[in-house]
C-alpha cells in the first residue's frame, strides 16, 4: 500500500478538473473535481491560518445582505445555500430530485476559480493547466466586455 500526500491528491483533481472544463466539456465531471479540489485545498488554507475562498464567499455574502436586507444568518447557513449545487448533483433523495436547474458552465467556472484561489493562497508553483485556464478565463472575460460595450447581454457560454 502506498501513502499519498492529500496536497497532490488535490492537485492532480484541479488540473483533472480543468482539462474537463478546457479539453471535453465534460462540465459536471470538471464542477465535481473543482470542489473536491476546493475542499482540500481550502483545508490546508485553513490549517495553515489562512481564509479559504469558502470563508471569503460567507464572509462576503452575509455582509451584502445585513446591508440589503437587514437579515443575519449563521456561517452554516450561507455555506449550505453556497454548497446547494454541489449536493443537488451528489444527492437524489426522491423522484422530485431527479433534475436540478442551474447554468453549469457558469458555475463550474465559479468552482474551479475558487479551487485556484485556495491553491494560490497556499503559496504553489502554478501548472501548465492552471495557466492554460487563466487564459481562458481572460478571454471570457475580454468578450463579456466587447459585448457589453455594445450591449449585448450575455456572452454566449464557455
Amino acid at each position: 500500500m502506498e501513502e499519498i500526500d492529500k496536497l497532490n491528491i488535490a492537485k492532480e483533481m484541479l488540473d483533472a478538473a480543468i482539462d474537463e472544463y478546457l479539453d471535453h466539456h465534460r462540465y459536471f465531471a470538471a464542477y465535481n473535481l473543482a470542489g473536491v479540489a476546493e475542499e482540500l485545498l481550502g483545508k490546508f488554507v485553513r490549517l495553515n491560518g489562512g481564509k479559504d475562498a469558502l470563508t471569503q464567499s460567507v464572509e462576503s455574502v452575509k455582509m451584502v445582505n445585513k446591508a440589503i436586507n437587514g437579515e443575519e444568518f449563521t456561517d452554516k447557513e450561507w455555506k449550505k445555500e453556497i454548497s446547494k449545487l454541489k449536493n443537488s448533483i451528489k444527492h437524489l433523495d426522491s423522484v422530485n430530485d431527479r433534475h436540478i436547474s442551474t447554468d453549469i458552465k457558469d458555475e463550474v467556472r465559479w468552482k474551479i476559480n475558487d479551487a485556484v484561489k485556495n491553491f494560490d493562497a497556499l503559496n504553489l508553483n502554478t501548472t501548465q493547466n492552471i495557466e492554460r485556464y487563466f487564459e481562458r478565463w481572460r478571454e471570457i472575460m475580454r468578450h463579456n466586455k466587447s459585448l457589453n460595450q455594445i450591449g449585448a447581454k450575455d456572452a454566449p457560454p464557455g
